[in-house]
């Protein structure tokens, strides 16, 4: 019988979660310039984008390596970043006046006109709800993938040698 060959989506999926990990941590630096908006909810957002970002590449190297551990970390991750997401994103909406006040200030006329009729809020609302939507993809997938009774099955034999 032909030798049977490791599956793939272990090394997709931990690619992946470099890639996005990588991409959270270097872009979770940005957050900081929204602190003239809201400090204390810009530092944390700071501090748990970097927490969470670093656990999922911890995960991720884990996922490669086909260490059985690498479950338990990307579905505590997965988890902790659904919850984080939703959180800050409902506390986010309690600073979208100033949001709209600062970007009025900074804009001037030509937002002023465009915002009459509450346009520049709704434009802030549906960017802040596609952002959290977008942002649920990557976990919402780790979660799916760990859950998988076979791929569970297949990470509980990585532990045995198979």
């Amino acid at each position: 019988p032909p030798p049977v060959l490791p599956s793939k989506w272990p090394k997709t999926l931990g690619i992946v979660c470099v890639v996005w990990g990588a991409f959270g941590f270097v872009c979770n630096f940005s957050s900081l310039g929204d602190a003239e908006i809201a400090g204390l909810y810009s530092w944390l957002s700071f501090f748990v984008g970097l927490v969470t970002s670093v656990w999922l590449l911890w995960g991720s190297v884990l996922l490669l390596r086909r260490s059985p551990a690498s479950r338990n970390v990307l579905l505590s991750w997965s988890v902790v970043e659904l919850i984080t997401i939703v959180a800050l994103t409902l506390w986010g909406f309690m600073y979208i006046d100033q949001m709209v006040e600062l970007m009025k200030s900074n804009l001037q006329e030509s937002v002023t006109k465009m915002d009459g009729d509450g346009t520049l809020k709704g434009m802030i609302y549906a960017l802040t709800i596609g952002t959290a939507v977008m942002s649920s993809i990557i976990p919402l997938w780790v979660l799916l993938a760990m859950r998988n009774p076979a791929k569970r099955a297949e990470i509980e034999g990585w532990g045995s040698g198979g």
